[in-house]
């Protein structure tokens, strides 16, 4: 199985999961089943995780959180965890075993909902089939695309990605300019004149291949950081050789201690990370690129 297959096959069934759960005939037959408590507390919060130990006004975090992180292992093929992070492991398992359900009953001919999912999310995944097919159920697409001839024929085939699981050669979004944007509190101040200059400024712009350089603010070292890098050299001349970049993930690790236990504790962190050679986040990056 190719890696474009594998991953067509991913987002077919994640938009699958999206009708899965609506499907009427899956819905109605999980509607007489007895409602369960919460999984935590007797209303929905993990009063246990708290650390009652801890002062909420020295640090609510610690507070709300703190015995469910002394309690919680980090998974092996993660660099963190948290309870959002285990909800969408337990949804996508549920979804996963909806989906081998509804898979497992198909029709050949699926007529209702529920068991157009399971025939689709079934053929998606007969390797067998696929790889026996090939390329055979492009066909039609590439035909599409050789018929393409002209610029707005190509426009419209490439319109259709809003509309279909297909990909095109180019996408297009809207995100925020956070150092230059206008901000409309209703549709009545919108200034049409206005914003297609402004749209026109910025294709110029793009035109011209104007790039937006990245400032990183300076790195200012705390003092009780400074005395414990200069104490042992060689973790003092690796943090001075670095990127400021780097530097302040370091002094932003030590300045968001909110105990002066924990900050002490962040700046032996830091000395021995740094007498190793060792920037503040490479374990993360490494489990990343080893995936």
């Amino acid at each position: 199985m190719t890696s474009s297959s594998a991953l067509r096959r991913i987002t077919t069934a994640l938009v699958l999961a999206g009708g899965l759960w609506c499907a009427p005939g899956m819905a109605s037959a999980q509607a007489g089943a007895p409602a369960t408590q919460p999984q935590y507390g007797t209303f929905g919060l993990d009063t246990d995780g708290e650390d009652k130990t801890a002062r909420p006004g020295d640090g609510f975090f610690r507070f709300a959180n703190g015995t469910w992180i002394d309690r919680t292992e980090i998974p092996a093929d993660k660099p963190g965890y948290s309870l959002r992070a285990a909800m969408t492991d337990l949804t996508e398992k549920r979804l996963h075993e909806m989906m081998e359900q509804a898979a497992a009953s198909a029709p050949a001919d699926p007529v209702k909902l529920d068991e157009k999912v399971g025939a689709f999310y079934k053929s998606f995944m007969d390797e067998a089939r696929i790889e026996q097919l090939g390329a055979k159920p492009l066909d039609s697409e590439l035909a599409a695309v050789r018929a393409a001839t002209t610029r707005p024929a190509i426009a419209a085939l490439m319109g259709r990605n809003n509309m279909d699981f297909e990909g095109t050669l180019f996408n297009f979004g809207i995100d925020n300019d956070f150092s230059r944007s206008i901000k409309f509190n209703d549709v009545k101040e919108i200034n049409d004149k206005f914003v297609a200059e402004y749209v026109k400024e910025s294709v110029a712009l793009n035109k011209a291949g104007f790039k937006r350089t990245k400032q990183t603010k300076e790195a200012t070292v705390p003092e009780d950081l400074y005395k414990a890098l200069r104490k042992k050299p060689v973790a003092g001349k690796f943090f001075d050789s670095l990127a400021n970049g780097y530097k302040n993930e370091f002094i932003e690790l030590v300045e968001s201690a909110k105990k002066q236990e924990t900050r002490d504790q962040r700046i032996q962190k830091v000395v021995a990370l740094c007498s190793e050679g060792v920037k503040l986040n490479d374990k993360y990056k490494k489990v990343k690129s080893e995936k």
